[in-house]
């Protein structure tokens, strides 16, 4: 099987502290997160959403 060789564009400082303040994820978490999960901007901001969303569902 081949390996993927997708890698998204580097996601920006500006955007990773706007994501930070958004959703309260700490800079480095979200740098980590989208390095495993090989995601750009817009998938992990859709992926902060799900999070969020499922924390509610599970709080109550």
């Amino acid at each position: 099987m081949k390996k993927s060789t997708y890698r998204p564009a580097p996601i920006s400082e500006e955007v990773l502290r706007d994501l930070e303040a958004k959703y309260g994820v700490p800079v480095e978490e979200l740098k980590k997160m989208a390095k495993e999960l090989k995601f750009g901007r817009p998938k992990l901001e859709m992926h902060l959403i799900f999070l969020a969303n499922e924390a509610k569902k599970n709080r109550g």
